[in-house]
């Protein structure tokens, strides 16, 4: 008997991902279909997304340091002396990195800063080694590898502090919405299993990035956009579309979190708009970005 060679079409497969599979029908199992069904029954989900899963209970009732798989589930973490605790009690004063559960009780950044819900997760680079300074330099990140869902076109998140995104290796740009929400373009591991990184990028301690509200969303990231600058005087144009609401912000430095608006939440209507910012030529530098978003915040 001679086998045959034949074409399936899976509608449900191919919208997780799985296209033109081919088997060999000769009164046997369908090999490949069974490996790929196979493959996305083991796949595993993310989870703990926004930190509310977190369960506070000192290791160290002194020191107030918390297990990391009971604080941080789901997540691994980067190398170091200090990073398999979790700070909650009492602030790191180390040169090395840590990792911090904020809340509106722990003593630390409180009461209320975090971003969202009852938990954020803050953490922060420094030397691999916090009793010897010379120890190299690790930029602290938070990691976790799962399934993408289908259909899946941005990842979203809640950010303050220095920070970027890689998903599958591949470094994803992150544009800001409005408050502390960005928003990058993953449409490519739609319906694959790969690592979601978030990295501090800040070169100097205690310079943490806090995130929380991690998540996916079948809503496209905001097209990518330029910020141009011309001195003098300081005139900054950007290209703006039809339903959209901008923002120009700038801050001095990075040492604070917060970026002041320059303009009102302006209407975005497919042209270029321009404005100049008078206060350049009072400070020794300046730092700008287009907040965006889809809605026009309320006040």
């Amino acid at each position: 008997m001679k086998c045959k060679s034949q074409s399936f079409s899976f509608p449900k497969l191919q919208k997780m991902g799985f296209h033109g599979l081919q088997a060999i029908k000769c009164g046997m199992l369908i090999i490949q279909f069974l490996a790929a069904t196979a493959m996305w029954g083991r796949a595993q989900f993310f989870v703990n997304l926004d930190f509310e899963a977190a369960i506070v209970v000192p290791g160290d009732p002194f020191f107030g340091f918390l297990d990391w798989e009971l604080a941080v589930p789901g997540w691994r973490h980067s190398d170091g002396s200090d990073t398999s605790i979790v700070y909650w009690g009492m602030q790191h004063i180390g040169m090395g990195q840590y990792y911090l559960l904020m809340d509106s009780s722990s003593p630390v950044y409180a009461p209320g800063t975090q971003l969202a819900g009852n938990y954020s997760l803050a953490f922060a680079s420094g030397v691999r080694q916090s009793s010897d300074p010379s120890t190299p330099w690790v930029n602290a990140f938070i990691a976790q590898t799962g399934l993408i869902p289908p259909g899946t076109r941005s990842l979203q998140l809640l950010a303050r502090g220095p920070f970027r995104v890689v998903v599958g290796g591949v470094d994803i740009p992150m544009y800001p919405g409005s408050g502390t929400s960005y928003s990058g373009d993953i449409s490519r591991f739609a319906g694959t299993v790969a690592e979601v990184k978030i990295i501090n990028t800040a070169t100097t301690i205690h310079t943490p990035t806090v995130v929380d509200n991690i998540g996916f969303s079948s809503a496209s990231a905001p097209a990518p956009f330029s910020l141009s600058i011309r001195i003098p005087p300081a005139e900054l144009c950007w290209d703006t579309v039809p339903n959209a609401w901008y923002q120009l912000q700038s801050r001095a430095n990075f040492a604070t979190n917060q970026w002041e608006a320059i303009t009102p939440w302006l209407p975005g209507d497919g042209s270029r708009f321009c404005t100049n910012d008078t206060i350049v030529g009072t400070v020794l530098q300046r730092f700008y970005r287009v907040a965006r978003t889809n809605a026009l915040p309320v006040p």
